[in-house]
């Protein structure tokens, strides 16, 4: 885990890999990184790890294939359970703004998310974006993050939502997230295509 400042964003990486519990270094580390973070210099903060923090995925415990002995992989929904269980109130305590992952091969775009707990038993939307004259999607505001999954770099595409209703945007193509803090009350995500540009 390490955290670096770019301009106007304070980039916040974890390890989805390791214990992330309240009991762990990483934990700690977190917390007291997040704290530390003086918004009037770096008003934009964003967390980023590997495997979701909020996905709609259809990869759940229930249905889960045995790994080979000695080998952990856990599903999307176990690991998301246990990072809403553990750093999301972290996320929501000190006004992160987005929260990147990958793993998942496909694109999500989430809701204003401040829930912890079960997806399937409360939704967890404080807010959706809404549309503003050109058809872009707007946050006003938001009182907790904003999740994207962007695991679209190039492997075989992962399509296995469900349609959550948190999910406000779902891309099945290859390519990246481009962001631009504008000053410090506009940040702009834009899904850029990789094969078609």
């Amino acid at each position: 885990w390490w955290a670096v400042t770019l301009g106007s964003i304070r980039v916040v990486s974890m390890n989805t890999e390791v214990d992330f519990s309240t009991d762990s270094a990483q934990f700690a580390w977190l917390e007291n990184e997040l704290q530390r973070i003086d918004r009037s210099v770096t008003p934009w903060v964003i967390l980023g790890g590997h495997r979701p923090g909020v996905i709609d995925s259809t990869d759940g415990p229930e249905n889960r294939p045995t790994p080979p002995a000695g080998k952990l992989n856990p599903s999307d929904l176990t690991v998301m359970a246990e990072l809403q269980r553990y750093v999301w109130p972290l996320l929501v305590k000190y006004g992160v703004t987005l929260a990147f992952w990958g793993h998942n091969h496909a694109y999500q775009r989430s809701c204003v998310w401040e829930s912890i707990g079960a997806v399937n038993e409360h939704d967890g939307c404080v807010a959706h974006s809404v549309l503003d004259a050109e058809g872009i999607a707007v946050y006003v505001e938001p009182s907790a993050p904003v999740s994207v999954v962007a695991g679209t770099a190039g492997a075989k595409l992962t399509v296995n939502g469900v349609g959550h209703d948190f999910t406000e945007k779902s891309l099945y193509d290859f390519g990246y997230v481009r962001l631009t803090a504008k000053n410090r009350t506009h940040l702009y995500g834009e899904f850029q295509q990789a094969g078609s540009g």
